[in-house]
């Protein structure tokens, strides 16, 4: 059974995750080949995203099993795709809210640590709400990216090339 704690305990790494990526237009300090490679094969990429989830979750939480840990990257990976494949509109939405989640869980470790328990309570409920709230909101904004997509190309939609990614014309 699809357990949904999962997908949403996945919005603080996709945050992490995004802003990582973010970092690729230092891609050019790389050498040539490897700047190649990564520029025109997507499932390599993927690979890498996979890789630097699970690498991030190995390393904040080690009492779980390597399998575990792989089974969760594969979920946060789905997530993040999903955020990807989104409207310019809801994705600043959720991003504000990641933002914002990023600094309730902040003061959630701050009020644990220093044996605040109402204001540590208020902040819980307020976190798994906020983490519900960014997973509907990334599914519901990718649906309507799809439905956009379709329209837009109509019997050219294609979606294994929408989920390969886009080379962006920056003007």
């Amino acid at each position: 059974m699809l357990d949904i704690s999962s997908f949403v305990n996945a919005v603080p790494i996709v945050f992490i995750l995004t802003a990582t990526i973010l970092s690729n237009f230092l891609g050019d300090t790389m050498v040539c080949k490897i700047q190649k490679i990564f520029s025109y094969n997507y499932y390599l990429k993927y690979i890498i995203v996979l890789f630097l989830i699970y690498t991030t979750i190995s390393l904040v939480n080690k009492k779980t099993s390597p399998l575990e840990r792989f089974k969760k990257s594969l979920v946060i990976l789905i997530v993040f795709i999903l955020f990807t494949k989104n409207t310019l509109r809801m994705t600043i939405i959720i991003s504000v809210f990641m933002i914002l989640l990023f600094i309730i869980e902040d003061y959630i470790n701050y009020y644990k640590n220093t044996n605040k328990h109402t204001q540590f309570q208020k902040l819980e409920k307020i976190s798994k709400f906020l983490k519900y709230l960014i997973l509907f909101l990334i599914i519901i904004g990718h649906i309507i990216y799809l439905i956009k997509q379709k329209q837009q190309y109509g019997n050219d939609f294609n979606l294994i090339e929408l989920y390969k990614g886009s080379k962006c014309v920056l003007e």
